[in-house]
């Protein structure tokens, strides 16, 4: 004979899943480091390119604000601002936190944690789930590896993933007070505000506002909601072009099919297009992230086909509120994952990259209504990947906390080199406090606080006249090429590569010579 559980101790256990959820990302970041690295969130640098790109633009930014050089790709720097390819607004907001906490390299790590702790606890605060849905919210925050496995580096995935837990708790919110007949205006405002700073990190979640103006559509025509969603995609879209240095590596379908129309050849378009289309499956070197892209692609045709079904079936059999989070949850996804193809490229790491926060989104705002035996069949995928993840972490971040004392030595070894000759100008144009590379060593995050870096890899840039004051040159051939068209010095050599001081930057013609040559 079952026995009832009284109120009180259902309430304290409901409590003590919430409790359990919103620690989850601490103690599993503390389990995986010290079982994996036998290392502290403090040990982590920052040693790949991403990740050195982020620490010394936050670095910036916490000590000169926007006054630093150039960041970005072969000296073509954002319409607007000075960052680089990620914008400036992920390392404004850490950079901000910064100057009330310092900036070390193992900081990012710290804030990451706390975000995700924040964000699970503004989640259950919002929605007050019951037993049931708190232990599968509980289950999902212990097994959605893709998480974590940003959360141990400094990356945006963090902060994206933690907008996503945010914005799917305001989501729920929002259509069940519409639901209950209740005022949803505070809870969609601060909803369309939360989409509109998340679309200024990453523009594809203003993919978002599309449905929420269906959703609040009062009768009429079905096209003032889409090309209301539409232009502020729109927005979004233009946000990105111009605060965003371009990122000239990755081919583009959409560039692709401007050139053939101006009767360029279709070859690198149909290649493209074959890249997008095969690479998922066919990449082994990417197995982990291939096996998030499946997850995230078979929960997309898993809404998609149980959309079709509740759109045939008696609405009255089906939960109050169920649709729509199937229509959004599946609109999000899929033009995310068409953004991608379009725009980008898709492989496993780009799709786990940019899918997997609005695959949690999308996943907890449909938990609120799907049976729950459905959503725990992403669990048990998530524990099956588990192994593969684990492999994974370790091979990607071992050298950033197992080696950490050995790279500590190299990143002061050239600190120590190249100290006499670079300094920050502050009353400089920016391309005086800016450093060109032709390659990218991770001991780059040794430049000083408002010196940026811009990363050069065409021969065509080398063969013209270079704007920035620095440039950190890695083989004889780069230095012929750059030696044809610049007047350049020899400041010193290292070990990353020879640093020149570059006589032909436009800050030398205009009369700025604040470069030191000599200790």
């Amino acid at each position: 004979m079952k026995v009832a559980m009284p109120p009180t101790g259902a309430k304290f256990l409901r409590l003590a899943v919430h409790a359990a959820t919103v620690l989850s990302p601490a103690v599993v970041l503390f389990l995986l480091l010290h079982c994996g690295f036998g290392a502290a969130p403090g040990d982590y640098v920052p040693w790949s390119s991403d990740n050195v790109d982020y620490w010394h633009e936050t670095l910036s930014f916490k000590e000169k604000g926007l006054a630093c050089g150039y960041y970005g790709y072969e000296e073509k720097p954002a319409l607007l601002g000075r960052y680089g390819g990620h914008g400036p607004f992920f390392p404004m907001a850490y950079g901000a936190l910064a100057r009330l906490t310092g900036w070390e390299y193992g900081t990012a790590v710290y804030y990451n944690t706390a975000l995700l702790v924040l964000a699970w606890a503004a989640f259950l605060c919002l929605l007050r789930p019951g037993l049931k849905e708190s232990l599968f919210i509980l289950a999902l925050a212990l097994t959605f590896t893709p998480v974590f496995y940003w959360q141990v580096a400094l990356m945006q995935e963090p902060m994206q993933f933690a907008l996503a837990i945010v914005l799917a708790g305001l989501f729920s919110l929002f259509l069940e007070r519409r639901e209950r007949g209740q005022s949803a205006a505070v809870a969609g405002g601060v909803l369309f505000t939360g989409v509109l700073a998340a679309s200024l990190l990453r523009p594809t979640w203003a993919f978002l506002f599309i449905p929420l103006f269906f959703l609040v559509r009062r009768g009429g025509s079905l096209a003032r909601p889409l090309l209301a969603g539409l232009a502020l995609v729109g927005l979004a879209a233009a946000s990105y072009a111009v605060f965003v240095a371009p990122y000239p590596y990755d081919p583009s379908l959409l560039r692709d099919g401007i050139d053939l129309a101006l009767g360029g050849p279709a070859g690198p378009l149909w290649e493209h297009a074959r890249y997008n289309a095969t690479e998922v499956f066919t990449n082994r070197n990417m197995f982990y992230p291939n096996l998030v892209s499946y997850e995230i692609l078979f929960f997309l045709g898993f809404c998609l086909v149980r959309l079709v079904w509740a759109l045939r079936r008696s609405q009255e059999r089906e939960p109050a509120g169920l649709v729509p989070r199937l229509a959004t949850a599946a609109f999000l996804l899929a033009a995310m994952f068409g953004f991608l193809f379009c725009i980008y490229v898709v492989n496993g790491s780009y799709i786990a990259k940019h899918l997997a926060p609005a695959f949690v989104f999308a996943v907890l705002i449909l938990a609120r209504r799907l049976p729950l035996k459905y959503c725990y069949l992403f669990i048990a995928i998530n524990i099956v990947t588990m192994p593969a993840f684990l492999a994974n972490v370790r091979s990607t971040y071992y050298t950033s906390y197992v080696k950490s004392g050995y790279l500590h030595k190299q990143i002061e070894a050239f600190k120590t080199a190249i100290g006499p000759f670079v300094a920050y100008e502050p009353d400089a144009s920016p391309w005086c406090n800016t450093m060109a590379m032709t390659n990218f060593p991770g001991v780059i995050s040794a430049l000083p606080a408002g010196v940026a870096f811009n990363n050069i890899y065409f021969k065509e840039t080398l063969q013209a006249p270079l704007k920035s004051r620095y440039a950190l040159v890695a083989s004889k051939e780069d230095h012929d090429l750059i030696a044809q068209h610049n007047t350049i010095e020899l400041l010193t050599r290292t070990l990353y590569g020879d640093l020149y001081l570059n006589k032909s930057s436009p800050c030398y013609a205009s009369g700025e010579d604040g470069a030191r040559t000599s200790p």
